[in-house]
Order: structure tokens, then C-alpha cells, then sequence
């Protein structure tokens, strides 16, 4: 039987007048469901699929909007909580959870939305950082306006790194990004003229609000605290867009995200500007808050606990994430009076990161599928 005939048959087509007038109407065969073949010709292109087995339409971005909006108070309440403690250690220690929430959303991008696995995260960290240093210590330009020049070049760097790594993946992608990552901390200890060396640079100016240096730990809390929900807005913004959902594709099949017109390759360099981007407002808040940036302040050992405040949370969920970068934040704090303790955490994250690579708490997804083929 030819091919046309065939498929005019499946697809519930007469194919000859002569059987369509012999057979009565009351027995005629019911019409089939098209095949695949006849779909792909009449039907119009579909990008892009679903990401966790669901239709994402109108009604399910406006209730995940309702959820977030709901969210929102109860975070805030939680995030208050250093400024009303007595202590100012308190505070300093809910800053570094706030700085390291935002570190954790940038590579909530790169790793938990487009599966590209990084470890040149705290190497961006120290662009930024050193961006800021260097301007307010060498030029005077004050320390607010080094917030949009931080995050620029940390999202350069983070844009040069994604292209350097478009050609590996999986393992070798996390060997390339580690040798980059070392060698931008290579530039940071040996380019002594600009970056100080090994000793770093201090005399960072602090941040000034209303004629007043912002220089106790609440007010520097209350703009690390900002800046956080400033970023929370916008992942969860991108992780609806079609950006959003372009990067997962890629994170759940790379080769059928490329097959159904996704630019892989764009869209992973993106990731890594955003997470760039984030890394940049991370370090201008580490400058501004410290007055001092340092080498060691950004080794490969903060690109590892970064990658284990993904991993606790689970891949993909943002909330989450902020409350595994407190989590950190606090048992970092607990166990700075034991470094042989510290040191043994370390190694376990690194095994952590081997065995649960898509996270400790396991996220309920399906991998992504393109409407019209199943």
C-alpha cells in the first residue's frame, strides 16, 4: 500500500469515492485520531515544552506568581529576625547568609536550570569584589556607583567562562571551569600592582546613606537583605520566561532542546552571565561590608559550598536555596573554632557533590517534552 494512502487511512481520510458512497453512514468507520505524521505536517511548530510534566499556561505562571507573592511576607518576617537581635554578631552572621543566598541563586541558574556544572563560582565572586576595590581605593569612585561596573565585568567573566566551556559537559565541564577558576585566582596573587597580592587590598570606603557611613552590621545587613530579594524577584521572574524554560530543556536533554530550535549554545552562555551577574553583586557587597578583599577569600573551597547550598536544597528550587545558604552561613560560624572540623566538612561536601548530584531533596519533575510528540 503506497505511503500516502496509508496515512490518509490513519488519519481517517476516504480513500476512494467509491467505498465512501457504497458504505451506509450508520456504519461508517468513526474517525481516528491523526498520526504523527499528519500532525507534524498541518499543525504549526511548538517551541517549547512543558518542564515538569504540565502545561505551563496562563493559569499555572499567575498561581505560581500567587505563591510567590504569598511567600514573600513569610520570608521577610524570617529575614527580620538579625535586626531585631540584640547582637551585632547575629547580624553579621545573617549578612553572610544574605551574600551567600545571592551566590547561591547565580548558580541556581547555571547548575539548577541549565545543568551546567561550574566551579569557577567564587572566581566571579573575587571579579566583582576586586572590581570594587580597585575603583574606590584607586579611582574614588564611590562604592554605590561600583555596583553596576561589578556586575558588569563579573558578568563578562562569567560570559567568557561559558564560552570557553560550550564544547565539554558533565565531569569535564566542572575540570574545565575549576582550571579557569584557579587561573583567575593566579591573576588576582600575581598581578600585584593592581590587586595587591597575596595581602590583598584594604581601605575599601563604606557604603554612605543619607550622609552616614553605613558601618554597623544591621544597616549592612538590611542591604545585603535587599539586594537578596532583589535577585529572588528576578530568578523567579526568569524561571518562567522562556529563557527560563529554554535552559531547562537543555538541563533535562541537550540534544532534543537543540532539535526543537532551542540555541543551546546562547542560552548556556546566558546562564553563565546571570550567574556572573549575581556573582558581581555578591562581591560588591563583600567589599563594601569588609573594606578589605583578599585571594583567599575566593578559592575553590567557597565554589564548593556553593555548589552543596544547590545540592541541600535541591536542584531548581529557589526558597530553598536561601534557607540551605543560612544553613551554611550558621554551621560555618559554629565551626570557625575548630578548623580540623571545618576542613573534614569540606571533604564531605565534596562527596556529597559526587553521589547526589541533582540534590539531597529530590525535586518532583519529569524531564522535558515537546508538545505534539508524544
Amino acid at each position: 500500500m503506497p505511503r500516502g494512502h496509508a496515512c490518509r487511512e490513519r488519519c481517517g481520510i476516504s480513500t476512494s469515492p467509491r467505498e465512501s458512497s457504497s458504505s451506509p453512514p450508520a456504519t461508517a468507520r468513526p474517525r481516528q485520531p491523526r498520526s504523527r505524521r499528519c500532525r507534524l505536517r498541518s499543525d504549526p511548530p511548538r517551541r517549547l515544552a512543558v518542564i515538569d510534566g504540565r502545561t505551563r499556561g496562563l493559569r499555572t505562571v499567575l498561581s505560581s506568581r500567587r505563591l510567590t507573592i504569598a511567600r514573600l511576607p513569610l520570608l521577610l518576617l524570617v529575614a527580620s529576625l538579625p535586626l531585631l537581635a540584640s547582637s551585632e554578631h547575629i547580624a553579621s552572621v545573617g549578612r553572610t547568609a544574605a551574600t551567600y543566598g545571592v551566590l547561591a541563586l547565580g548558580y541556581t541558574v547555571v547548575f539548577g536550570f541549565c545543568g551546567q556544572f561550574t566551579m569557577a563560582h567564587a572566581a566571579l565572586y573575587g571579579v566583582g569584589a576586586y572590581t570594587v576595590a580597585i575603583l574606590t581605593t584607586t579611582v574614588g569612585v564611590d562604592p554605590w556607583v561600583t555596583l553596576p561596573v561589578a556586575v558588569t565585568v563579573a558578568a563578562a567573566a562569567g560570559a567568557l567562562i561559558g564560552l570557553c566551556a560550550l564544547r565539554v559537559r558533565g565531569d569535564l565541564l566542572a575540570v574545565v571551569t575549576l582550571a579557569l577558576g584557579q587561573l583567575v585566582e593566579l591573576v588576582l596573587l600575581d598581578w600585584t600592582s593592581a590587586t595587591g597580592g597575596n595581602g590583598g587590598i584594604s581601605s575599601v570606603p563604606p557604603l554612605q546613606f543619607a550622609g552616614t557611613a553605613l558601618i554597623d552590621e544591621r544597616g549592612l545587613y538590611t542591604v545585603a537583605l535587599v539586594a537578596l530579594v532583589v535577585c529572588v524577584l528576578l530568578v523567579d521572574r526568569l524561571r518562567g520566561s522562556r529563557a527560563g524554560l529554554a535552559m531547562e530543556a537543555i538541563r533535562d536533554d541537550a540534544l532534543l532542546a537543540g532539535s526543537a530550535g532551542v540555541r543551546t549554545g546562547a542560552y548556556k552562555v546566558l546562564a553563565f552571565t546571570i550567574s556572573g551577574a549575581f556573582a558581581g553583586v555578591a562581591g560588591w557587597l563583600e567589599a563594601t561590608a569588609i573594606g578589605a578583599v583578599s585571594p583567599p577569600t575566593f578559592d575553590v573551597v567557597l565554589s564548593v559550598l556553593i555548589a552543596v547550598m544547590v545540592l541541600l536544597a535541591g536542584v531548581g528550587r529557589v526558597y530553598a536555596v536561601i534557607a540551605a545558604a543560612a544553613f551554611i552561613a550558621v554551621l560555618q560560624d559554629v565551626l570557625s573554632g575548630w578548623p580540623t572540623v571545618e576542613t573534614a566538612s569540606v571533604g564531605v561536601a565534596i562527596v556529597l557533590i559526587v553521589l547526589y548530584r541533582n540534590g539531597l531533596l529530590r525535586r518532583r519533575w519529569t524531564p522535558a517534552t515537546l508538545v505534539g510528540t508524544t
